[in-house]
């Protein structure tokens, strides 16, 4: 009746500030001890996201989803990735990119919103940069305005070459999916969870091999590839 034990979660960094504090204020009356969770505990393990400035804002969009396990893979950096690249895939546009840096950069200068206005800004500036980068790709500023001024598409011209954009647009999303479905494998790995792992390999494997088949079908790559592709 006179000893009492309080636990909690804590970053490891923090730590020994903690057992400063606590003896600073109680001294010898407290002992803190502090233990790595168990894999039997992660799933209860709050999370804290520490990622490098330039993609820290990336953070912000992961409000929209539960956040990762404990023990599993932060999605941030590859989010500061795919999330940009998808966006200037989709727009494309040389003046709307270049608008939208003006915009995006005013608003992280006038600090809008505070520290959640400068950190969607900036998600907004490198999505804008994406944009006029593709915009330089396709040729393309206010859509076909551009043509008039002397803008040729460098790459492709999404008007004219429907299909060989159709094609860029899977590579992308299918790159997109197995990096995914890599990063699984590897959570499930680190959490210990190897039959979770073989069966996301598995899968990673499966649609891999449908596609490759469904390209040799195409003729995109040797026929002879067809059997050990169905056979995968």
């Amino acid at each position: 009746r006179f000893a009492f034990v309080v636990s909690g979660y804590t970053p490891e960094d923090e730590v020994p500030a903690l057992r400063a504090a606590a003896v600073k204020e109680l001294g010898e009356g407290v002992a803190v001890f502090a233990r790595p969770p168990s894999r039997s505990e992660w799933d209860d393990v709050p999370v804290v996201l520490r990622n490098r400035a330039a993609i820290a804002p990336f953070e912000r969009l992961l409000a929209l989803v539960p956040l990762p396990r404990y023990g599993s893979v932060d999605p941030t950096p590859w989010l500061a990735i795919f999330f940009p690249l998808f966006f200037g895939l989709v727009l494309g546009d040389v003046a709307f990119g270049v608008l939208g840096v003006a915009v995006s950069l005013v608003a992280r200068r006038a600090r809008w919103g505070g520290q959640e206005g400068r950190d969607l800004a900036t998600v907004a500036l490198w999505c804008s940069i994406s944009a006029a980068v593709f915009g330089v790709l396709f040729g393309e500023a206010f859509g076909e305005l551009g043509a008039h001024f002397g803008i040729h598409p460098l790459l492709l011209d999404r008007r004219r070459g429907f299909m060989d954009f159709l094609v860029v647009t899977l590579a992308v999303g299918g790159l997109h999916v197995a990096v995914g479905m890599v990063l699984g494998v590897v959570g499930a790995i680190r959490g210990g969870h190897v039959r979770e792992a073989i069966g996301r390999a598995a899968k990673l494997l499966l649609l891999g091999a449908s596609a490759a088949a469904v390209a040799a079908v195409a003729g995109a790559l040797p026929s002879a590839t067809l059997v050990p592709l169905v056979a995968a």
